[in-house]
């Protein structure tokens, strides 16, 4: 009773929300812990198509959706949900698969391949040559027919490594920011019309779906092979901190996971202790029925030393009645039967008996009915 009780502590411990992360312009949080239901509670949930649940970056099963190229998709219809235009965060756990051979489209906002009608698209392709293909971070926003945004970001990827992935877009402050595992990236290069000084304040308004791992076109072309957890859709520039702190949360079952080690080894060391204490109890027990043996031979001895008083003090008294016999008999005050124990007493009489003249010892035994 006292593990369940623990057990049942430490799930409602970890129950509790432990973000610094504000909820300030929150869209979507998607878990994606084998579906596309949004906590937030914005009702914001994803479609889920032909996706499979996996492990997460701890190891922890079904709390992951493994992508499929050729067939999977998580979107979100075209809405006020999605339609952020001037300002965004998108952030999750990213898992590639197929690095240096396919540029993986991980999230877009886009129907057509041409900018007219692309808002915004985070992939894994490099198109000028400058770095090799398929092996670092590309995120482009679009406006007026032109791309804004970075080419490569971040370190080179590797795969089945799960990476944190945040993309920033600020329309009014003409900034887009990449962040990798909770670092704003370095080496960041500004390529496209007009370059990333000059960002727009605000972008196409596409009217198509919110799309994760794979865009509606053209097609699997464009799509991600790999997996997707815990994403926030956030219509605000996170700040840098709330970004390392995405990056840095454990999830849920890993809390429970690692307090229930400890509830486990606390409710060892309970069976160890009761164990312990059921020992201590025999042995009391033990120690108690000896203690029981000891008083009833105590009760015995003084019994008997009750006896052997009794038996003293009778000799005593029988040793006085000769002490005056003999006084009487030889008219002698002096006479006396020394020493302070019964032996003494005893000894001191026979010596005085043994120093009676012979007349003296005829009269004693006559005295006591010798004729």
């Amino acid at each position: 009773m006292k593990r369940i009780a623990v057990s049942f502590l430490v799930i409602a411990i970890v129950s509790v929300p432990m973000s610094a992360v504000s909820p300030v312009g929150l869209i979507a949080h998607w878990p994606l812990d084998g579906s596309g239901l949004d906590v937030s509670g914005n009702g914001n949930n994803l479609t889920v198509s032909n996706a499979s649940t996996g492990a997460d970056r701890f190891g922890v099963a079904n709390t992951s959706l493994e992508l499929e190229a050729s067939s999977t998709s998580l979107s979100l219809a075209d809405g006020p949900g999605t339609d952020l235009t001037s300002q965004f965060t998108w952030a999750g756990w990213v898992r590639f698969d197929r690095i240096g051979t396919d540029n993986d489209n991980f999230v877009a906002k886009s129907c057509c391949s041409a900018n007219s009608t692309t808002m915004f698209y985070a992939d894994t392709y490099a198109w000028d040559g400058s770095h090799p293909n398929y092996n670092q971070i590309r995120f482009f926003v679009t406006a007026g027919g032109g791309n804004f945004g970075f080419e490569q970001a971040g370190p080179l990827l590797q795969n089945h490594h799960w990476y944190h992935v945040a993309l920033v877009y600020d329309g009014p402050a003409s900034t887009m920011m990449v962040y990798v595992n909770g670092q704003l990236t370095n080496g960041l290069t500004n390529t496209g019309a007009g370059g990333i000084n000059d960002v727009p304040s605000s972008l196409n308004n596409v009217d198509a779906p919110f799309t994760m791992g794979r865009i509606p076109e053209p097609g699997p072309t464009g799509s991600m092979q790999g997996a997707l957890d815990d994403v926030w859709w956030v219509s605000r520039p996170l700040s840098a901190a709330e970004i390392a702190e995405l990056a840095s949360q454990t999830s849920c079952e890993t809390q429970i996971i690692g307090l229930q080690s400890q509830v486990d080894s606390l409710a060892a060391q309970v069976n160890q202790l009761q164990g312990s204490l059921a020992t201590t109890g025999a042995t009391i027990q033990s120690l108690q029925s000896q203690i029981g043996g000891l008083n009833q031979q105590n009760a015995q001895l003084q019994s008997q030393v009750s006896t052997l008083t009794q038996q003293i003090q009778s000799v005593n008294s029988g040793l006085q009645l000769v002490e005056a016999d003999l006084r009487s008999t030889f008219n002698s005050s002096t006479f006396t039967i020394a020493g302070s124990t019964t032996n003494d007493r005893y000894d001191s009489l026979i010596t005085a008996i043994l120093a009676l003249s012979k007349g003296q010892l005829q009269a004693l035994y006559k005295n006591m009915g010798g004729k």
